[in-house]
């Protein structure tokens, strides 16, 4: 079964086999496109991430976390 999986996931991403890396730059590219959309599509959101784009895993971990109070406040901006 994990075979078929791994097909279906490779197909859906686009790659022409399924590794870790594949994966991690998958992950990371969908990471990059979320962050351009909520930068592009919210003020409040480009005002903490417009100058952000990670190239990694790493990077991405440093990203400032948004609180609850943060979108109680901001979250129609």
């Amino acid at each position: 079964m994990k075979k078929y999986l791994d097909l279906w996931i490779a197909k859906r991403i686009g790659a022409a086999s399924l590794t870790r890396e594949v994966i991690e730059e998958y992950q990371l590219n969908r990471i990059q496109e979320t962050l351009k959309w909520a930068v592009d599509n919210s003020p409040f959101y480009e005002s903490i991430y417009s100058e952000i784009c990670p190239k990694s895993f790493r990077e991405f971990q440093t990203l400032p976390f948004t609180s609850q109070e943060d979108v109680k406040t901001h979250g129609l901006e």
